[in-house]
């Protein structure tokens, strides 16, 4: 009877043991996260789905699962379709994903590479409203060669660089912010002001996409920053004449008393984004 009841309170305290292990490491672990919030994501798949003509033509639509594997750097590599209406619909639902940028799972702080999975709707109602919304079906200033290496280059290492695209010949970029940047009601009830800079990623499609606040002032105020920044137009950084993703960072400047001011500037950290 002894020795029955030591193996009985062995076994609980193994099972006790396993246990706090177990919670320990579910509470110490963060599951990788989408560069830039929800809405963010979505807008990114507004902007950069290009749904295949076959397959808009022939009304093809559904939702392809895709499972992915996140590296330490945010990036995502080991691509599979779990499931697919079609196999065109596929292909593109694995060009989106290589495309789009991560914050990695972190293990006790630190990054780890995980798998994780995404749903890609595809319907071709809302893919021609999409297409009525941002301006194009195909980006306009993708020529015959493409980058097919999805990186993300600096500022500095792409010539020319960014610059924003109005199709008003008298518009800039100070008219620009003057005419779409709302000061935020709460930021003026509580007297906020300062400086919101946003990094972002300029895609080959003249949008931007993949935003990081690095400085912020709250109030409304980074959103608003970045809502102006979402309305912009890009013309894409090229290298070798080849339209590339550039990495580029932006400081917005609100002011009570002042006209608020924009600044874009490159940054060339040699870090992984």
């Amino acid at each position: 009877m002894h020795a029955k009841m030591i193996i009985r309170i062995a076994a609980l305290l193994s099972y006790i043991i396993i246990f706090m292990l177990n919670s320990s490491t579910s509470q110490n672990f963060e599951e990788a996260r989408y560069v830039g919030t929800k809405q963010d994501f979505k807008d990114f798949l507004c902007n950069e789905m290009i749904y295949p003509e076959e397959a808009l033509n022939n009304h093809i639509q559904g939702t392809v699962k895709v499972s992915f594997v996140v590296d330490k750097s945010g990036k995502t590599k080991d691509i599979n379709v779990k499931n697919s209406a079609d196999p065109l619909l596929a292909d593109e639902a694995k060009r989106l994903v290589r495309l789009m940028l991560w914050e990695p799972a972190t293990q006790y702080g630190l990054p780890v590479s995980s798998r994780h999975e995404v749903k890609i709707a595809f319907r071709h109602k809302k893919y021609k409203r999409d297409c009525d919304h941002r301006g194009y079906q195909k980006p306009a200033f993708a020529g015959e060669n493409q980058d097919t290496s999805f990186r993300v280059y600096s500022y500095g290492q792409v010539y020319p660089t960014p610059v924003p695209f109005f199709k008003d010949e008298n518009m800039n970029l100070s008219k620009f912010i003057q005419k779409n940047l709302s000061y935020p009601e709460l930021a003026m009830q509580q007297s906020i002001k300062g400086n919101v800079r946003i990094e972002f990623v300029v895609e080959t499609s003249g949008k931007a996409s993949h935003f990081r606040i690095i400085e912020g002032i709250g109030g409304g105020c980074n959103e608003e920053a970045k809502k102006i920044i979402k309305l912009m137009r890009w013309e894409p950084g090229k290298l070798d004449s080849i339209p590339v993703r550039t990495r580029m960072s932006m400081e917005i400047r609100f002011n009570l008393n002042e006209s608020s001011d924009i600044n874009y500037f490159h940054n060339d950290q040699n870090r992984s984004f």
